[in-house]
């Protein structure tokens, strides 16, 4: 089963979940239990709450983890003949991507706006300055 499917099945079971405990509170209600119904009711409540809450967080966060991936693979890319070509030239963009300091600062950034963690950011410095 592809991971696109799992994560829609969990989605679906975890609404299925609050919706079961809303339900089984609207029964203990109708059927005089007042207490037990009133606590179910709330907590399939709150529960269906937290997962909008979490999902809107997580849509939020899609286009960082977008950014992240295309700014890595530019950091990770090795520069390619025709772009040291283009560095001798003395063309600035080019010089930018291809410097080691200037690729370090980049993911410095990263670090700092929590896109990538100190792990990432250690291995590809030691990437970079392999590459030198």
């Amino acid at each position: 089963m592809k991971r696109g499917m799992k994560v829609f099945l969990t989605w679906v079971l975890l609404y299925a979940l609050s919706l079961l405990l809303v339900c089984l509170g609207a029964y203990f209600l109708n059927r005089g239990n007042t207490t037990a119904g009133a606590v179910l009711l709330i907590l399939g409540i709150l529960y269906f709450w937290s997962l909008r809450q979490y999902e809107k967080k997580e849509k939020k966060k899609a286009p960082m983890r977008e950014a992240f991936v295309e700014a890595s693979k530019q950091i990770s890319k090795p520069p390619t003949p025709s772009d040291k070509t283009r560095v001798k030239t003395n063309n600035a963009s080019q010089q930018a991507v291809t410097d080691p300091v200037e690729r370090i600062s980049k993911l410095k950034e990263l670090l700092n706006k929590g896109l990538i963690d100190s792990d990432e950011f250690e291995k590809k410095k030691a990437d970079i300055l392999s590459e030198m």
